[in-house]
C-alpha cells in the first residue's frame, strides 16, 4: 500500500505495571496533538482502552494525518469520522480491522469529500445497507480489505465495477465472505484483475482448481496470492483438489510472484509423480 512509502513517527502506548495491584493506561493524546501537529501516521493497533474521543483530540490539531490505524480498537464506534474526514483532508488510509464500528455513525461521515482510497474493514459487523452506502460514496480504491465481512454480496461488487470505484485496485481481500459468490468473484477478477498485486481469496470452499485455472491468466502482475479453504474435514470438502496444474498456472502465468500461499489441508490436496517438476516451473 502507498502509505509504506511515507516518513513514520512510531507512538507506542502500553498498561505500565507498578506493583502488583496498580495498572495505569498510559496515553496522553492532548499532549500529542499539540507537540507532533505535523504527524502523518498514526498506529493505535490493539490499544483496548482508545474510543472516538481519542480520534476528536487526534483530528482536532493533526490535520496533516494520512494514515491512522485503529485495527483490534473494539471502543471505536466511528462517531469519531465525521469529524476526521472533515478536519484531516489529506487522510487516504484507514484501518479497521476489528472495530466496534456501527452503520449510523459510517454513513454519518462524508465518504463522498475524502481522500481515502485504502480501507481495511475485515471483520466488521456492518450490514450490506451500509457497506453499499459507503463503499459507493468512496472516490475509488487502491486496497480493499472485506474478510470475514458476512454481508458484502454480489450486488454490492457489481455495483462498484460498474460505478468505477475499483478501476485502480492494487490489492483486495474477499476471504471468508459467505455472500459472494463464484460467478461475481470471476467477473471481476477478469475485469480487474490485471491491476492486482495482492489478492487473498481464501476460505471460499466453492473455488476449487477448476475456478483457479480459469483466473490465473488475469492475473499478470500478482505478486502475493492466498487461495484454499483450512479445515476442509469440517466444512465437509469431498472432492481433492488438484495442485498441480493450479501451481504449474501460476508458473506459466505470473511472473511476479513473490508469495503464494495455499491453506486447503493436505487431506484435501491431490499431488501427482511430477509435483516436483511444477514447484521447479514456479521457482
Amino acid at each position: 500500500m502507498g502509505f509504506y512509502k511515507l516518513p513514520i513517527t512510531k507512538c507506542t502506548f502500553e498498561l505500565s505495571t507498578e506493583g502488583e495491584d496498580e495498572v495505569y493506561e498510559v496515553i496522553n493524546i492532548g499532549k500529542i496533538k499539540a507537540h507532533t501537529p505535523n504527524l502523518r501516521i498514526v498506529n493505535l493497533y490493539g490499544i483496548s482502552f482508545i474510543d472516538d474521543s481519542h480520534i476528536e483530540l487526534l483530528a482536532s490539531n493533526c490535520i496533516h494525518l494520512e494514515c491512522l490505524a485503529l485495527n483490534f480498537c473494539l471502543r471505536v464506534r466511528g462517531a469519531s469520522f465525521k469529524m476526521l474526514l472533515q478536519r484531516c483532508k489529506k487522510i487516504k488510509t484507514l484501518l479497521l480491522q476489528h472495530t466496534g464500528i456501527e452503520d449510523q455513525f459510517m454513513q454519518n461521515a462524508p465518504w463522498e469529500m475524502s481522500q481515502v482510497h485504502e480501507l481495511d474493514l475485515t471483520s466488521t459487523e456492518l450490514s450490506s445497507e451500509c457497506l453499499e452506502n459507503i463503499l459507493l460514496r468512496m472516490p475509488y480504491f487502491t486496497y480493499l480489505a472485506l474478510g470475514y465481512c458476512e454481508f458484502f454480496s454480489d450486488r454490492i461488487l457489481e455495483l462498484m465495477v460498474q460505478k468505477g470505484k475499483l478501476k485502480r485496485i492494487n490489492a483486495i481481500d474477499i476471504s471468508h465472505t459467505n455472500a459472494l459468490s463464484e460467478n461475481a468473484i470471476y467477473h471481476f477478477l477478469m475485469t480487474h484483475g490485471g491491476n492486482l498485486e495482492g489478492l487473498m481469496c481464501a476460505g471460499k470452499p466453492k473455488l476449487t482448481e477448476n475456478f483457479w485455472l480459469n483466473v490465473i491468466s488475469f492475473l499478470k502482475n500478482i505478486k502475493i496470492c492466498v487461495l484454499g479453504t483450512a479445515n476442509g474435514w469440517f466444512l465437509r470438502i469431498q472432492s481433492k483438489i488438484h495442485l498441480d496444474q493450479v501451481i504449474e498456472g501460476f508458473a506459466q502465468n505470473c511472473p511476479r510472484m513473490q508469495r503464494l500461499e495455499i491453506q486447503w489441508d493436505p487431506d484435501t490436496i491431490r499431488f501427482s509423480d511430477k509435483s516436483n517438476k511444477f514447484v521447479d516451473h514456479l521457482r
